[in-house]
């Protein structure tokens, strides 16, 4: 049950208009969810343009995240 919890939050897409449009999309199912906020969303996006893609894990594969008193 928790692996299939977990596995409906992970998004996948080979192709997206922007980056930040992947931000948002990967986002959704936390925000429908309400684990997030759209506050978290765009502070998201920001800390990208302030910080640069401190995202990125590896070519292809990034972990959108910001600071956890955004979360709410």
């Amino acid at each position: 049950m928790l692996i299939e919890m977990i596995q409906e939050r992970i998004q996948f897409a080979e192709k997206t208009d922007s980056w930040q449009d992947a931000i948002r999309m990967t986002m959704e199912p936390l925000l429908k969810e309400g684990f997030i906020t759209q506050q978290y969303i765009d502070a998201t996006i920001e800390s990208v343009i302030k910080n640069g893609p401190y995202i990125i894990i590896i070519p292809g594969f990034a972990m959108p995240h910001t600071r956890p008193e955004m979360v709410l």
